[in-house]
């Protein structure tokens, strides 16, 4: 099996509960009956077909830069976050990038998308600045590489990009303990 096909397998296993949320759907059956198959909360399947139908009606594709070319991008943006480097850090990112949050009302996060270069490179030195103490250690999540940021106060959070043209195009960042790895 290539690179790119192996590539190609991992992005289809980690929609695999997103697909078959939007096969079920399409064929009728309510959200309880795939939260049963898919051993998920119907509230999951409803944002999972929300998701994908959303996602088939785009006309871009959401990643269209190599993993290794995310992977690169994704420790830039950190190392340059870490050290409060604007120009850096909007040098890396497209002009229309935004960034989306998800505390699950359970921890402290932007409530609304950031959208733009500057307002998102703002933003990320202000979070992840030299001023704040975090460790961070890479890891694979829903298929994609990702790094895992923990607080001094034990707060979790994981940050993962997508990227075209060798921009990023938008950040991930989730805090909601419901939906993060467990601890080690």
């Amino acid at each position: 099996m290539t690179a790119e096909a192996a590539e190609a397998a991992g992005a289809l296993q980690a929609h695999r509960p997103m697909l078959l949320g939007l096969a079920y759907r399409l064929l009728g059956r309510p959200y309880a009956e795939i939260a049963e198959i898919l051993d998920r909360t119907p509230q999951d399947c409803r944002q999972l077909h929300h998701w994908a139908t959303t996602r088939v009606h785009q006309e871009d594709r959401r990643f269209t830069a190599s993993r290794s070319e995310r992977e690169r991008l994704l420790e830039a943006f950190l190392a340059a976050a870490r050290n409060g480097d604007l120009a850096t850090l909007t040098h890396l990112m497209a002009e229309d990038v935004t960034a989306w949050n998800d505390g699950g009302g359970r921890v402290r996060s932007a409530r609304n998308p950031v959208r733009g270069a500057d307002r998102v490179a703002r933003y990320s030195a202000g979070i992840y600045g030299p001023r704040r103490a975090w460790t961070a250690s890479r890891l694979e999540l829903n298929g994609e590489p990702a790094i895992l940021l923990t607080r001094s106060d034990g707060g979790r959070y994981t940050l993962t990009v997508a990227a075209a043209a060798g921009r990023i195009t938008e950040v991930y960042v989730v805090g909601n303990p419901e939906k993060l790895p467990p601890p080690d």
